[in-house]
């Protein structure tokens, strides 16, 4: 008789756990559940460390929670793991752009529009990647077949001169906890077109090309972070007007104000109200 049946230990055997784990890790990305896609592929993936399926959702679910970084790494296993696809290689052309690779990217994304033409995203990311070149005229080219592929997702930028910026500002404000609108209030606004590539790269965390803005200044040790202020909020134009509408550049705004906050401060929002 088998010693673990008798011993009260019951193993399932490796085939079966891992249709298990697998299905654990189809579930969560069927819910949207990125955090538990992680650990269930993490998991999975210690067993398969060449699971083509687990590193590609993996790979998906780490660049929906932003974790850029990792998503590279996980997009370029999958690929030498498993045969290419569009979809992968669209995931790869976002990831590389999101942490500055701005090479990376555009190989990437013509990848993807190698094995199908059809692809947006791809078109977007490759539009992206090659204005931040210095290529405007084929950067315009991406963007329109993005647009005419997925107009609603890829909507043309809006202008967005000082006075409605200001008005979007005003907009965001009152979704805004009161803490956070105090914070703010005395803080200059800076309005630039974009951060460069430069600046990104040379940040001590991690910082996308999109950002919508960040705050000026290092913030003080200790409890001083508590009173001091940044030198300014920095803005950035075109990245906003990307949002498609002036409703849009208010979240985006609203997200910025509380995030950039928060960042400084060092501690949740739970700890400030």
């Amino acid at each position: 008789m088998d010693d673990e049946v008798v011993s009260g230990v019951w193993q399932l055997d490796p085939d079966t756990r891992l249709a298990l784990r697998l299905k654990a890790v189809r579930d969560a990305t069927e819910r949207g559940d990125w955090p538990r896609v992680v650990l269930e592929a993490e998991e999975l993936l210690d067993d398969a460390p060449a699971h083509g399926e687990a590193l590609g959702l993996l790979a998906s679910a780490l660049l929906e929670l932003g974790d850029c970084m990792n998503a590279v790494d996980a997009f370029e296993d999958h690929l030498a793991a498993a045969e290419p696809s569009p979809d992968v290689l669209s995931g790869l052309a976002i990831a590389r752009f999101e942490t500055c690779d701005l090479a990376g990217a555009v190989v990437a994304a013509r990848e993807a529009l190698r094995l199908d033409g059809s692809v947006a995203e791809a078109h977007y990311t490759l539009g992206l990647a090659l204005e931040r070149q210095g290529r405007p005229s084929d950067a315009l080219r991406s963007f329109q077949a993005a647009r005419a592929l997925d107009p609603e997702a890829y909507p043309l930028p809006i202008a967005l001169d000082d006075a409605t910026l200001e008005m979007a500002l005003r907009h965001a404000l009152p979704s805004l906890a009161p803490v956070l609108v105090e914070f703010w209030r005395d803080v200059p606004i800076q309005v630039e077109d974009e951060p460069s590539i430069e600046e990104l790269l040379g940040a001590r965390l991690p910082v996308p090309p999109t950002v919508a803005g960040l705050y000026a200044g290092d913030p003080p040790s200790g409890d001083e972070v508590l009173t001091a202020r940044p030198e300014a909020l920095r803005l950035f134009r075109k990245n906003l007007a990307r949002c498609g509408d002036l409703d849009e550049v208010s979240r985006q705004l609203a997200l910025v104000l509380e995030q950039e906050a928060l960042d400084w401060l060092g501690v949740p929002l739970e700890e400030l109200e």
